[in-house]
């Protein structure tokens, strides 16, 4: 299967990934850290291209960026992965956190 794990760089999705390709899935890796950003949606809807399932574990956890920050990355970056997905007809979309998004 074809795999998009958001958060790919992150404490979950590191290991996430991993285990993924262990298992001999094609992980398709999203990460901010690597320039790729959910709040925007041309960058997004660059990775769809046949993916099976969408794993969502991006997070914005920094308090110091401010409440406007955490507000798009987690809410309107997740509605974004949301409306992607749809476009593509992408069969699953697994919504995953830690307690640190508390």
């Amino acid at each position: 299967m074809r795999i998009l794990v958001t958060g790919s760089s992150g404490f979950i999705g590191r290991y996430l990934a991993e285990v993924l390709r262990q298992k001999k899935h094609t992980v398709i890796e999203f990460s901010k850290s690597k320039g790729e950003d959910i709040t925007h949606p041309t960058s997004i809807a660059a990775k769809m291209k046949n993916v099976d399932i969408i794993i969502h574990a991006a997070a914005e956890l920094d308090e110091e960026k401010g409440k406007e920050a955490i507000y798009a990355t987690n809410v309107q970056g997740t509605r974004n992965l949301l409306e992607a997905a749809e476009k593509a007809h992408v069969h699953q979309f697994i919504f995953i956190s830690s307690v640190g998004i508390y």
